[in-house]
């Protein structure tokens, strides 16, 4: 070899060991990085594996309201959660989750570490705070209180809604079975969670406003009778006029709904959709204010109908129902009546809607619901409770569309359009792109929705050329009335036949509105073809038909709707029914 030769391999030895320290480097990084995620992921486990259960205890002490035991489970989840997401979020695990079959479990360890510990340090801040006070005083509700839980709540909130959107992207059956179990509970307990918080974010938002924070404000409660249904829970027998002072609320006038006379035309202009869906009485009578699905426009409608015994224009509309009631005692403790009985949380809804029909007549049911709303009024009023308790307490008939409201202030509005409080219109706009909304309107001028069985289903089919698909909503109407019974009941009750519906059999008027780029597909009631009217209302189209079912008798009916295949889960909304519906599966056929 000669010089030359010599001379020339030597930069070629040179670059090949350059490359070759190049990739010892690699290896040597890559070997450093997969010890420095195992040793970190090893760490993380053991976090994770004593913070699951946790967050069982986190969930069980809130639902019986032990504060001090939930202060307890949310600062050590809280301590532990800090430290699971420190280990899983520097750059080197990112970049490992790359790495196929590997990285969807390290993804899914980032994910539990972070929403553990998103979730812990609003909780333990709510909980401080909720811990050194009561909502409520002998001087009335703690409006800075209630100011004060605000932030912590719509962080929580949030936190939740985060966690729980972000989890819902991890197949759990990719993970490796040491993690598939604890992050598929992790998971429920979130999607548990999240829609109380945010019900919860959303009252906590409007209520100081609403309770006079700023100066005195006046409520117009409406109390729905679920006995005769409405869209939004039942006719409104009783209106009570609250005023709110920093918190303090007294109540003022009490009026029946006998006190407002029926009306030739509209009280106030009625949508034509509306009319076309459900009636011109909407407007006409005060009874049914609550027809709409809008509660804009019931509370409209409820205060114009109140300007007539009344020249005090309420600043906010309130509506509940009995079993809202149910859960005011349930905090509260029980009512004692002039008679020495008791209204609990337990017959409350009995007491109220099935009682006074069995035993007074119209005049004396009048007085008795009277003297029941007074004293259930002024005892909630009264009854020191605090925010954990309300809260407990009040989230399931607000996540049953039981409590409406709606502010004359813009930005209250704005928030109660936003979140479960806003009526059914709002809350199927929120409920995602796939929901469905029944409401069920009585045609019996009666009380017979205690005899009213009620079963809800939903089914999807492909059936279309075009990709289109049907979703098939069923309602089942059930009527649990013998005909001793209708020729026993007073009319009050049956409704006496005066609008023509047989004594003894039960009608009701049944709208089915689907997402907003669906059309209706048409009506079947025991697979037979029936008229029905279809039209786009509040934004969502919409088809009515009747069913009516004679004693002992049950109808099946289906509305179909067409639409686009959505990513979201099939969701069904409903009018707050007197009782508990039942659901079904429903495997629906080309048709």
């Amino acid at each position: 070899m000669s010089v030359a030769d010599g001379e020339a391999a030597a930069p070629r030895r040179s670059r090949r060991l350059t490359i070759w320290l190049v990739i010892g480097g690699v290896v040597l990084a890559l070997v450093a990085a997969a010890a420095w995620v195992g040793i970190r992921g090893l760490m993380v486990k053991d976090e994770l594996e004593r913070l699951l259960p946790v967050a069982g205890q986190v969930r069980g002490a809130a639902e019986i309201g032990d504060i001090a035991a939930l202060r307890s489970s949310v600062d050590e989840l809280a301590d532990g959660s800090a430290r699971a997401a420190g280990l899983t979020s520097d750059p080197v695990w990112r970049v490992a989750e790359w790495i196929p079959g590997v990285g969807v479990n390290l993804t899914a360890v980032r994910l539990t570490s972070r929403t553990l510990d998103e979730v812990a340090q609003p909780a333990s801040e709510l909980l401080t705070t909720l811990a050194a006070a009561e909502a409520m005083t002998s001087e009335g509700l703690d409006v800075g209180l209630l100011r004060s839980i605000g932030g912590p709540v719509v962080s929580l909130a949030d936190a939740l809604e985060r966690g729980q959107t972000d989890m819902a992207d991890v197949d759990p059956e990719m993970l490796i079975p040491q993690l598939r179990s604890g992050f598929s509970e992790l998971t429920r307990i979130v999607g548990d969670a999240a829609p109380v918080a945010g019900t919860a974010a959303s009252a906590v938002s409007v209520l100081p406003g609403m309770l006079g924070e700023d100066g005195p404000r006046s409520i117009l409660l409406m109390l729905q009778n679920n006995a005769e249904l409405r869209t939004g829970g039942g006719i409104t027998g009783t209106f009570a006029l609250l005023h709110a002072d920093a918190g303090d609320i007294a109540m003022g006038e009490l009026v029946d709904s006998s006190r407002f006379q029926p009306t030739v035309e509209p009280i106030l202009p009625v949508p034509e959709s509306t009319v076309e869906l459900y009636g011109e009485t909407v407007g006409t009578y005060v009874q049914n204010t609550s027809m709409t699905p809008d509660f804009a426009l019931t509370a409209d409608l409820a205060r114009e109908w109140w300007s007539t015994v009344s020249d005090e224009v309420p600043d906010a509309v309130v509506s509940i129902d009995p079993t809202v009631i149910a859960a005011l005692l349930a905090a509260t403790g029980p009512v004692t009546l002039d008679d020495g009985s008791q209204l609990t949380t337990d017959n409350a809804v009995e007491r109220l809607l099935i009682e006074p029909y069995l035993t007074y007549d119209v005049e004396e049911q009048t007085a008795y619901q009277r003297e029941l709303t007074g004293r259930i009024v002024e005892h909630v009023l009264s009854t020191p409770v605090d925010v954990m308790t309300w809260m407990q307490v009040l989230l399931g008939p607000i996540e049953e569309g039981r409590i409406s409201a709606w502010s004359a202030i813009a930005d209250e509005q704005d928030s109660l359009d936003d979140g479960p409080l806003g009526g059914p219109v709002s809350r199927h706009a929120q409920a995602g792109d796939n929901s469905f909304a029944v409401y069920l309107n009585d045609a019996t001028a009666g009380k017979m929705g205690s005899l009213l069985d009620v079963t809800f289903s939903a089914g999807t089919i492909s059936c279309r050329s075009d990709g289109l698909i049907e979703t098939v909503i069923g309602v089942d109407l059930g009527s649990r009335v013998t005909p001793e019974m209708a020729a026993e009941l007073p009319w009050w009750i049956t409704g006496g036949g005066i609008v023509g519906v047989p004594i003894g059999d039960i009608a009701t008027n049944v709208t089915v509105a689907g997402p907003a780029d669906a059309f209706a597909g048409g009506v079947t009631v025991d697979g037979e073809r029936v008229v029905s009217t279809d039209v786009e209302d509040n934004g969502f189209p919409s088809s009515a038909a009747r069913m009516t079912v004679s004693p002992g008798e049950t109808l099946h009916a289906e509305f179909r709707f067409v639409h686009e295949a959505a990513s979201d889960d099939l969701h069904v909304l409903h009018t707050p029914l007197f009782g508990d519906a039942q659901y079904e599966a429903l495997s629906p056929t080309c048709g």
